[in-house]
């Protein structure tokens, strides 16, 4: 296991990507030294809006399981570039749009 040597316990774990890559980064970011600085850089509109309002929870399907293996390690910080969004499409942008409003309807 070879990132654990490369690991210090003042390690900063910043992916960068959509939800697939957030949350498996942030689920082993948790997990390395019962946690390590997790910085959030989503390149989706729905992955920008979990970062900003509601990514405490950080986990990974398996066995056909939606987020069986997880825990709750929140992001120091979420650094968002909006300009990820060009290069998104209409599905991707909608979804986005579904989170926003989930969002402002649980947070205000």
């Amino acid at each position: 296991m070879r990132v654990c040597v490369l690991c210090r316990r003042k390690t900063v774990v910043m992916p960068v990507g959509g939800g697939i890559v957030a949350n498996t980064y942030g689920l082993a970011a948790g997990l390395l030294f019962r946690g390590i600085r997790l910085v959030q850089c989503p390149t989706s509109f729905l992955n920008a809006h979990d970062a900003a309002a509601s990514s405490q929870k950080q986990a990974i399907n398996h066995t056909g399981y939606k987020n069986i293996v997880g825990l709750y390690h929140v992001p120091t910080m979420a650094l968002i570039d909006t300009s990820f969004y060009e290069t998104l499409g209409v599905t991707e942008l909608k979804a986005g749009l579904g989170e926003l409003t989930k969002n402002a309807a649980l947070f205000g």
